[in-house]
């Protein structure tokens, strides 16, 4: 969990999501989006419990992220 609350905290305001889509790629951790511009990156580790919410802008820029530990 703690990794994961690492990379979800390094992601900054204006960030590109392909950007953070390549870093979750090379952190093994896992990605789905939805249609509603917004990305959940889960640590496979932690079954899914460890998550980071991302929601971005229409030009791919970061608007704001969450973290949830269950």
């Amino acid at each position: 969990p703690k990794q994961m609350q690492k990379f979800c905290d390094s992601i900054e305001k204006g960030d590109l999501i392909q950007d953070i889509k390549k870093q979750a790629d090379d952190n093994n951790f896992e990605y789905s989006e939805n249609i509603q511009s917004k990305v959940l990156i889960s640590d496979t580790r932690t079954m899914g419990r460890s998550t980071c919410f991302i929601s971005y802008k229409d030009d791919g820029q970061v608007s704001d992220t969450s973290y949830m530990n269950d």
